[in-house]
């Protein structure tokens, strides 16, 4: 039986393309947005964006906005496939008021968990709960736990492509090829 971390947001939770489309409602200087766009984790980075995008950036941090964001496909059935013979550890970097919603969400779609953690941290997350495993999508993240001795799966996201060769990091696509990883 395996100790598996599990991030949320880019890994189980569409959050970032939920973000994208609603920015892309709002209609801000006619621009229209993709997820190509997003090239560096942090949004404010990748997006450059201009004040009218900060009231959505800020809603979104409050955290109200989880509930609705959509599961990333095969995330929720793969999930229940490894908690049959692993331990699952959510360890996300979601904070404050988010958290409510998290653990709300998480209810929504029936996805199983031995424990959840709220932090900034997370190689220190994955350290002290003693993970096997790390499933991520941060490049700065999936270093960090790497160097801390945790192998990480990374799936392939636009804001990661700077990462190449790094011992520990082994990058995936979708959620069936994590399955068949760890079978």
């Amino acid at each position: 039986m395996k100790r598996l971390g599990i991030d949320l947001d880019g890994v189980v939770a569409d959050y970032h393309s939920y973000l994208i489309n609603d920015i892309n409602r709002s209609n801000i200087n006619g621009k229209t947005f993709t997820l190509e766009d997003w090239t560096d984790y942090s949004f404010s980075k990748a997006f450059k964006y201009p004040k009218d995008l900060q009231n959505i950036v800020d809603k979104h941090s409050l955290g109200g906005e989880f509930i609705y964001v959509e599961p990333i496909e095969g995330a929720i059935d793969a999930i229940k496939e490894l908690d049959i013979k692993n331990s699952i550890h959510i360890i996300t970097g979601r904070t404050g008021k988010a958290k409510e919603s998290s653990i709300a969400w998480l209810e929504k779609y029936n996805i199983p968990y031995d424990s959840i953690t709220f932090t900034l941290n997370k190689a220190r997350a994955a350290y002290i709960l003693n993970c096997d495993l790390m499933i991520e999508d941060d490049a700065k993240q999936s270093m960090s736990i790497a160097d801390a001795g945790i192998e990480v799966l990374l799936f392939n996201k636009p804001w990661n492509r700077q990462l190449e060769n790094i011992p520990l990091i082994t990058r995936v696509n979708d959620w069936k090829e994590i399955v068949d990883i760890l079978k």
